[in-house]
């Protein structure tokens, strides 16, 4: 592994530890609790934030991108394996794009085909979730 992926593999594991625990599949209430990401989309997060979890302890190199994990996929295999209990595919694509346009979760195109390459802007979801945090203690005070 190149220093730049050892550099963004003590990152990932630095911030998502803040967000996640130790465990990658530790579901984070925090982060459902964020009206604009919702249960859906935390789940989503969860489920990429385990693969780039993967993919940094086995060091894959192909899944490591512009100084990032990266995790593949198609939106008909997102709602095959994590996403069964949702009625149609496009609203299981509307919860990935509604990530996007936090920017908790960003994507990318490596390669041919349809599949769609997701990561985790870390230090988003974090300001996300402060700003949650501290909206939610104004209310409570106010």
């Amino acid at each position: 592994m190149t220093a730049q992926g050892r550099t963004a593999a003590r990152e990932v594991v630095k911030i998502s530890s803040r967000i996640y625990g130790k465990d990658p599949m530790h579901f984070s209430n925090e982060i459902a609790q964020i009206k604009e990401i919702g249960l859906n989309g935390a789940i989503a997060i969860l489920i990429i934030h385990y693969w780039i979890s993967q993919y940094k302890q086995q060091e894959k190199e192909q899944n490591f991108r512009d100084g990032r994990y990266w995790h593949y996929s198609t939106y008909d295999e997102l709602h095959e394996k994590y996403f069964p209990f949702i009625a149609e595919v496009k609203t299981v694509k509307r919860v990935f794009l509604r990530l996007e346009h936090l920017r908790g979760l960003l994507s990318g195109a490596y390669g041919a085909g349809r599949k769609k390459w997701y990561t985790i802007d870390y230090d988003e979801l974090d300001r996300l979730i402060a700003a949650h945090a501290k909206k939610a203690k104004e209310s409570a005070t106010g």
